[in-house]
C-alpha cells in the first residue's frame, strides 16, 4: 500500500474477534483483576488475553454463545497469533472444514478469562 508520496505504508491486518454480552461482562471483571490491565481497551485486552492464552495452550470454550453481529474486536494478526491459528484451522482444513476466527478467538478468550477468574475463586 502506498501512501499520496510514493512511499510504502505498513498496513495492519486484524482478526475479527466476536463479541457477546457474557465476554463483555467477564472482560471488564477481568480488567479489575490488574491496575494496568483497566488501562487497556478493548483492542488490547483481547491481544493480551490471546497471547497469555496461547502460552498458556488454554482449550477453548465449548458452550452455546450468542454472538453479537454489531459488535466486534479487531485482534492485531501477530505472527504467533496467526500461527496458531493457521495452526488449528488447518488441522480442520484436512477435513473440509473452515474455522471461523471471530468465534474461535472469542471462545478463547472467554475459555482464559473463565480459567483466571476461577483460579482466584479457589485461592
Amino acid at each position: 500500500m502506498l501512501d499520496r508520496v510514493g512511499k510504502a505504508k505498513i498496513s495492519t491486518e486484524y482478526y475479527t474477534v466476536g463479541v457477546s454480552n457474557c465476554l463483555f461482562d467477564l472482560m471488564n471483571e477481568y480488567r479489575s483483576l490488574d491496575p494496568v490491565l483497566s488501562t487497556f481497551d478493548d483492542r488490547k485486552l483481547a491481544l493480551y488475553i490471546v497471547n497469555r492464552a496461547i502460552e498458556e495452550q488454554i482449550e477453548i470454550a465449548t458452550d452455546e454463545i450468542k454472538l453479537s453481529r454489531t459488535k466486534d474486536i479487531k485482534l492485531k494478526q501477530t505472527r504467533k497469533i496467526t500461527n496458531h491459528f493457521e495452526s488449528v484451522n488447518q488441522t480442520y482444513k484436512n477435513y473440509g472444514v473452515n474455522i471461523s476466527s471471530r468465534q474461535y478467538f472469542h471462545r478463547l478468550i472467554l475459555s482464559h478469562i473463565r480459567n483466571r477468574l476461577s483460579e482466584i475463586i479457589n485461592v
